[in-house]
């Protein structure tokens, strides 16, 4: 059983400074803080890895939910509690990641945000609970091996296999 921590009061980069989350446990997948929020994709919250501009979550325990304004976020072999929720950012879910709360891609508010289309994808083994709700254009693409909810504001097309698109 891995170690979940709940930093919901701090955000992520704050918790990681003050030593309050990536905890390991040595026999079990890496643990990352409750919820990852950043603006144009600036949190990294799997335990132990690092990267600027995106999100990225490799077999970690996430007690919350990851949002960003633009970035990437990844996920691989992880498990989210709660959603994912992005505006203009590229989502790739793989590996049997587990994602409880669904998804949400917001309409932007303003003329900052990116014109470019989200691109969604979702691999071999995912499962993705609740609804996955877009509330503007974004290309979609499931895999016939994944297992998704309700989509609402989007037309899912379909791939065979994992996360390759090519």
């Amino acid at each position: 059983m891995s170690e979940v921590i709940r930093m919901s009061k701090y955000p992520v980069g704050m918790a990681r400074l003050l030593g309050l989350c990536a905890v390991r446990n040595p026999f079990t997948a890496p643990s990352a803080c409750g919820e990852g929020n950043g603006v144009n994709g600036s949190e990294h919250v799997a335990a132990e890895k690092e990267a600027a501009s995106d999100h990225a979550v490799n077999g970690a325990d996430v007690a919350g939910g990851i949002s960003n304004i633009n970035g990437k976020i990844n996920l691989t072999a992880a498990h989210v509690a709660g959603r994912i929720h992005t505006v203009s950012g590229n989502s790739t879910i793989s590996s049997a990641s587990h994602v409880e709360g669904g998804i949400l891609v917001k309409k932007p508010s303003g003329s900052l945000f990116s014109s470019d289309d989200p691109t969604i994808i979702i691999g071999r083994g995912v499962t993705v609970q609740g609804e996955l709700r877009f509330g503007r254009q974004v290309r979609l693409f499931v895999t016939d091996k994944a297992t998704i909810g309700t989509i609402t504001g989007a037309t899912p097309m379909s791939f065979t296999g994992d996360t390759s698109l090519s």
